[in-house]
C-alpha cells in the first residue's frame, strides 16, 4: 500500500478489521521504508494521518458532550448531581471510537520510530560549502 486515503476512517464501510487491515498495511509499508531510512515522505503523511485521528476524536467527544442529559439520581449528602445522556452513540459511532482507539497508539509508536530515525540522520549530517567560497563572508 503505498498511501493511506485522508479520508481512511471516514470513507466506506465502518467495520473495525477492515480499517485495521488498511492501517496495519500502511505502517507495514512505512516500516519497510523506515528500515532503509527513508523519511519523506511517510514522517509526514504518518504526522497528517495523526493529527487527523485526534482531531475526530476530539470532535467526536465535543459532539457527544452536547447531547442532552437528565438528572439520573441526586445525592443530597455530598450535594452532587449525576446525570445520564438521554441519546446514546449508535453501532457506527461505537466502531468509529474502536478504530480510533487501536488506530492512535499505532500511528503513535511508528511516528515514535520515524522521530527517532530522524534524530539519528540529523545527529550525524554535517553541510559543507561546495563549489566556490567567496573569501569575505
Amino acid at each position: 500500500m503505498e498511501q493511506l486515503s485522508p479520508n481512511w476512517v471516514t470513507e466506506g464501510k465502518m467495520d473495525f478489521e477492515h480499517k485495521k487491515y488498511l492501517l496495519l498495511a500502511y505502517l507495514n509499508h512505512v516500516q519497510r521504508h523506515f528500515e532503509e531510512q527513508e523519511l519523506y515522505p511517510f514522517m509526514s503523511d504518518l504526522v497528517y494521518h495523526y493529527n487527523n485521528l485526534l482531531t475526530i476524536r476530539n470532535q467526536k467527544k465535543q459532539v457527544k458532550d452536547q447531547f442532552p442529559e437528565q438528572i439520573s439520581k441526586i445525592d443530597l449528602q455530598n450535594f452532587k448531581v449525576e446525570y445520564e445522556k438521554i441519546l446514546e452513540d449508535e453501532d457506527y459511532m461505537e466502531e468509529l471510537e474502536s478504530i480510533l482507539n487501536f488506530a492512535i497508539p499505532k500511528v503513535q509508536e511508528h511516528l515514535e520510530i520515524g522521530k527517532n530515525l530522524y534524530e539519528e540522520v540529523e545527529s550525524k549530517l554535517r553541510i559543507s560549502p561546495v563549489g566556490i567560497v567567496p573569501l569575505r563572508p
